[in-house]
């Protein structure tokens, strides 16, 4: 895919912005009105030659525990694709890919990354835990520590569990969680969005020797 540089020909605006030319045709300045120039070409991403394209961890699944925001959903299901994740548990009243707002957000990742539906999060996760994996809730609860401080063992795999976005993870998967984990926050805010979140900590677990 290629895109195009537009320009804008008034020197007082000079607004400059990406077009995809098979999408669209501007030929003026959306803010002034001039016409525009062509600022130059350039293709975007990454060739799939270069080595990270379909490496997939069978150890690290994500949980999405009763989430409201579809484009929440769909930003998790591009950072479960751009990860590597086996697949994501799509929880509750979490919104599936079925939604055209999951798949806006998504572009495309939700054909590329495997996923399925549970009406109640804490049967989900009780079949994830008898078949081995290890439930980490990232959640700045009490009892909780840094993700960086905990240790995971080759081999078991690990599934990642965030909440609702103003609610959280529900105090009854907490609670039958092997682990509750969140990441450090320096300023004043202390939470960070749930994709936002999920998608440091499924970097951070990614890229551990273990997992």
């Amino acid at each position: 895919m290629w895109f195009e540089v537009r320009e804008c020909t008034q020197a007082g605006c000079a607004f400059r912005f990406p077009v995809d030319p098979l999408v669209e045709d501007r030929p003026v300045c959306p803010l002034c009105g001039a016409p525009l120039k062509m600022a130059g070409v350039y293709p975007a991403g990454l060739p799939e030659e270069d080595g990270e394209t379909g490496r997939l961890s069978t150890s690290l699944i994500g949980v999405l525990d009763n989430l409201r925001s579809a484009f929440n959903v769909g930003s998790i299901l591009r950072i479960a694709d751009g990860v590597g994740m086996a697949g994501l548990h799509l929880c509750g009243i979490t919104p599936t890919p079925e939604n055209p707002k999951v798949a806006k957000t998504a572009l495309g990742a939700e054909a590329a990354v495997a996923w399925d539906y549970h009406r109640n999060a804490l049967h989900a996760v009780a079949q994830l835990q008898a078949e081995g994996v290890r439930l980490v809730v990232l959640e700045r609860t009490v009892g909780a520590v840094s993700l960086f401080d905990l240790d995971f063992r080759p081999g078991v795999p690990v599934a990642l569990v965030v909440g609702n976005e103003k609610a959280g993870v529900d105090p009854a998967v907490r609670d039958v969680a092997d682990d509750l984990a969140y990441l450090p926050m320096r300023g004043q805010k202390e939470s960070l969005n749930v994709a936002v979140a999920f998608g440091i900590a499924s970097y951070i677990l990614r890229h551990l020797p273990s997992v």
